[in-house]
């Protein structure tokens, strides 16, 4: 039974950690509620999540994350977007689109702390930002997350799992810092189900994917990548952001433009149930995600990867370059 934490919110230093560079890990008893790490409001009709930010003003993320065995609390904030984690949309139907990964190019090479951007010019690397305090409540205890420099990597390992079941109001909020106040809102989702033991990527056919849903998901959607060149000089990620309905076709004109952009290595596709909110902040905008995510084997029809050539249909090799059998 998760137990929620109604309270006003007030996070004071003292009460919030001693700059441990990780969390404390015991929020939840009547301590942690007096240092005031509880929620502004109760149930999730009144919530509007605002989604994730663009990715060209991203500065960082609050994670929330349901895994099989473990739950967990991570975020990391930088002071700028690094260059080449930006991806540039080239085609998009139905919810999902396609992203391809650019690789930006400086001559001379950029110093140690320098990042190379799209200009071709460096600039100075993103710098983690200490934004005091997180607070996180409304699971089964109230967590507060500190972090030193220079990392300032806020975590916590040492969750009660499951974090969440379905349907809890979760709130996270920093009190100060670089970035100035910060609130946050989720909901927790029912963990990831999904009825597909494997997506095969066709040429000229439209992919089916398939999960299972719940009345405790009204705030959530369906996030889904497929990338299926891992050696390409500059490939393309397909991603889709779906509505929690159960199922989905991917349409096969994005699939066709996805092989044929190049297909290496072993396919990788991912999906996962999640909620997201975010704010801006000076310099860009940080978001927070509370997801449930899987993995699911992906085959492309007529592409069998490889490591080594005993892997390879008869008459076959394996191109250990490209892992792929030729």
């Amino acid at each position: 039974m998760y137990r929620m934490i109604v309270a006003a919110f007030l996070c004071v230093p003292m009460a919030c950690g001693d700059g441990g560079g990780g969390s404390d890990t015991d929020g939840g008893g009547p301590d942690a509620n007096s240092a005031g790490c509880g929620l502004s409001g109760s149930g999730t009709s009144d919530l509007e999540l605002r989604g994730i930010c663009a990715q060209d003003k991203l500065l960082g993320s609050v994670i929330l994350e349901l895994q099989d065995d473990f739950s967990y609390l991570d975020a990391k904030i930088s002071d700028t977007v690094l260059p080449s984690s930006v991806r540039t949309e080239e085609m998009s139907m139905a919810g999902c689109r396609l992203m391809r990964k650019r690789n930006p190019f400086c001559s001379p090479t950029c110093g140690m702390e320098e990042a190379c951007n799209f200009d071709g010019e460096c600039v100075a690397y993103p710098k983690r930002l200490d934004v005091s305090e997180i607070c996180v409540a409304g699971l089964a205890e109230s967590y507060i997350m500190t972090a030193e420099a220079p990392g300032f990597h806020y975590f916590n390992t040492q969750l009660e799992h499951p974090a969440f079941a379905g349907g809890e109001r979760i709130e996270v909020r920093s009190p100060g810092g670089s970035l100035g106040s910060i609130e946050l809102a989720g909901v927790g989702v029912t963990k990831i189900k999904t009825d597909d033991s494997q997506w095969t990527v066709e040429d000229g056919k439209d992919l089916a994917v398939s999960w299972t849903t719940s009345a405790n998901n009204s705030h959530s959607s369906i996030y889904i990548t497929i990338n299926v060149d891992q050696h390409g000089s500059s490939p393309l990620l397909l991603e889709c952001e779906l509505p929690d309905t159960g199922s989905a076709s991917i349409p096969s004109a994005l699939i066709n433009e996805l092989l044929t952009s190049g297909i290496s290595g072993f396919p990788v596709g991912k999906i996962e149930r999640r909620t997201a909110d975010s704010i801006a902040v000076p310099g860009g905008c940080v978001e927070f995600l509370v997801r449930s995510p899987a993995t699911v084997a992906v085959r492309v029809a007529g592409h069998t990867p490889c490591t080594r050539d005993d892997q390879c249909p008869s008459g076959q090799t394996c191109n250990l370059q490209q892992e792929t059998c030729e």
